[in-house]
């Protein structure tokens, strides 16, 4: 779906189209799981150098507009993938494409409108609460920019003061690197009118920048914001987020987390209520949780056409998620229902079947290009 074609589109009666559906009953029905580790980690490291390639030379082309990105970055790729044949099958693993000539239009600003415009169709399929005056402009191309930004310690102390916590000693963060995903929103969520709660990780500078992407659809729908936290036994647990006013540091795998969460768990070694997705329930500060219907937004770094993803190896998302699944067996009726999404680009598709009985199997892939919906 290219750019042009998203300015024909009627979404009050023409989005579910734009959806793929990819029957895989039949496919899982007499699966046999096999032992695809040592694969996963060749396409690991495969996704990982191609990611690096355009991560690099989307830098180089920061300062240069109107550009076909493939013609920088072919040669490179060519280089550096790898032709990975298992059972006859070559893994495709990039495929030219032609990009709008657009003036001042570059290639992350394009791949993000795209991404854009495909979470927002798929939102509205699944019927999260809209703010009704604001029409989604299906001709705006957004301009991508890394909104994480480093904060001084006054303003972190007025942070801290706004927040109602006056416990901690100056000298005991004034050595600490701050952080908050800065934005231009202004107005608070009115957690009322959200019927879903989105789980979503923050990014870092190798992964599409869900945090972006959902800042731009804030303007169109009611939500909930939690973010993972990876405990000390291993678990993922879910922390409500302020996309609009946040405070951030550090922490596990040089991963972004709230400070809130770090002050309560570490500084007031306070006890957090979990429901079966493993979301925080407590009333925490201006947050309030609310039973809803719950989206993950799941990072990986490669994905294929059944519906499995590969991620860093670690599992926290299969165990976490895999475990949710047992208990929905178990208490259907009392669970609200939970949607499985992962966004990357195109060129992160391997056709090729690697899925393991361990795996989580989404139920959405958003990439530039489709919206792929698994039944399972």
């Amino acid at each position: 779906m290219n750019l042009e074609s998203y300015d024909k589109i009627n979404l009050d009666n023409n989005y579910i189209k734009s959806i793929i559906n990819i029957d895989l009953k039949d496919y899982f029905k007499n699966y046999e799981y096999k032992n695809y580790k040592e694969l996963k980690e060749i396409i690991r490291k495969n996704a990982k150098k191609i990611r690096e390639i355009i991560l690099r030379n989307s830098l180089i082309m920061q300062n240069n507009t109107c550009v076909n990105i493939i013609h920088a970055i072919e040669n490179n790729l060519d280089k550096n993938k790898e032709n990975l044949n298992f059972n006859c099958e070559k893994i495709e693993i990039f495929e030219n494409k032609t990009f709008s000539k657009k003036k001042n239009i570059l290639y992350m600003d394009y791949l993000y409108t795209l991404l854009i415009r495909n979470l927002y169709i798929l939102f509205s399929s699944l019927n999260l609460e809209r703010k009704k005056e604001k029409k989604f402009d299906f001709t705006k191309i957004y301009t991508y920019e890394y909104n994480y930004k480093k904060i001084s310690l006054n303003e972190v102390i007025a942070f801290l003061k706004k927040s109602g916590i006056n416990d901690i000693n100056i000298t005991d963060i004034e050595n600490l690197n701050f952080f908050t995903y800065c934005n231009k929103l202004k107005t608070h969520l009115n957690n009322k009118k959200s019927n879903f709660n989105i789980c979503l990780y923050i990014p870092t500078k190798k992964e599409v920048d869900i945090l972006f992407i959902i800042e731009k659809l804030y303007d169109y729908f009611y939500f909930d914001l939690y973010v993972p936290i990876t405990t000390k036994s291993g678990d993922l647990i879910f922390f409500p987020f302020d996309i609009i006013d946040n405070l951030l540091i550090k922490h596990d795998f040089n991963i972004f987390v709230p400070f809130l969460y770090i002050y309560l768990n570490s500084i007031k070694k306070f006890c957090f209520n979990l429901n079966n997705l493993n979301i925080i329930t407590n009333k925490l500060f201006h947050f309030t949780y609310k039973e809803n219907e719950t989206i993950f937004i799941i990072p990986l770094i490669a994905y294929n056409n059944y519906g499995c993803r590969i991620g860093s190896g670690k599992g926290y998302y299969d165990k976490t998620l895999k475990k949710n699944k047992n208990i929905t067996k178990l208490y259907k009726k009392n669970i609200k229902n939970t949607v499985k999404i992962s966004i990357s680009f195109e060129i992160f598709l391997y056709d090729i079947d690697f899925c393991e009985s361990t795996d989580l199997i989404l139920d959405y892939i958003i990439n530039e290009k489709n919206i792929y919906h698994f039944l399972f």
